[in-house]
């Protein structure tokens, strides 16, 4: 993204890209930015292990204004999608039920600012009441519907905290959005962020979903759970449109819930 001094963004300027070391191919070795003042090459990197690839990106009209980016592929992805998300299910099915209270923060005008509710959730049941208000309202049992087919494959792996990250998009789709990056810490069967990206008339909007403050819960059976999850909405420009935060406390889990907590 090419800005000048005061963050101004600038349009229609060349700007350069080429390999300063390691393998790779760019598909072009310039490109002109656009109205928001980004400028984007494809690289394709090399399938060896651990391999380097060392890109300046510069300014057509000022050679002095660079950006350098480092790449590194990941070493030998053995696991397999499959595996993955297997481990998230086992990981998951650990939880008979749960009944927690939440705190929701969020700077998003479609919903309320701050609020707080026990919730009692069995399954796809769930049973949620206001705590301010003490209404309680009660969502009926999910229905099977169909779903469109989906193709998943993993475009890199972190071995230094085992984070493996999952593309997914619907089968045979020609165009290369939407998509969801999934973020998965195979070692705790966790998933961790994922971030759903939409191109919307040219557009590309995105929106994440963090989890963090996991604890593992020695009565049932050492499953991993996350505390806090974090949503952004982000526009076209990539600017922070809204945050909002679910913390989770006073957690009791498989304490035993049956349908009837749900009528």
């Amino acid at each position: 993204k090419l800005t000048d001094f005061n963050n101004n963004i600038l349009a229609n300027e060349k700007i350069n890209f080429s390999i300063l070391q390691g393998s790779g191919a760019l598909s072009s070795n310039f490109a002109n930015t656009d109205y928001f003042g980004l400028a984007q090459v494809n690289l394709t990197l090399s399938d060896i292990p651990q391999a380097l690839a060392q890109i300046v990106a510069s300014s057509d009209k000022n050679p002095s204004v660079i950006a350098i980016f480092n790449l590194t592929t990941s070493p030998n992805v053995t696991v397999m999608v499959q595996d993955l998300f297997n481990n998230v299910d086992l990981n998951a099915n650990k939880l008979q039920d749960q009944i927690i209270e939440i705190t929701v923060i969020s700077d998003d005008p479609n919903i309320p600012a701050n609020s707080s509710y026990k919730v009692w959730q069995k399954g796809d049941l769930m049973k949620v009441q206001d705590i301010a208000t003490g209404q309680t309202s009660i969502r009926p049992q999910l229905t099977i519907t169909e779903t469109t087919e989906a193709e998943s494959n993993i475009v890199s792996f972190d071995p230094q905290i085992n984070i493996y990250v999952v593309k997914t998009k619907e089968k045979n789709q020609q165009d290369e959005m939407p998509y969801t990056l999934t973020y998965i810490d195979n070692s705790k069967g966790i998933i961790v962020k994922t971030e759903s990206f939409y191109d919307i008339g040219g557009l590309v909007t995105r929106f994440t979903t963090e989890m963090s403050n996991f604890i593992q819960i020695p009565e049932a059976n050492n499953i991993w759970v996350y505390n806090v999850k974090t949503e952004k909405m982000f526009d076209a420009e990539n600017n922070l449109i809204s945050t909002t935060t679910t913390t989770i406390t006073n957690r009791q889990v498989n304490t035993g819930l049956t349908d009837l907590d749900f009528q």
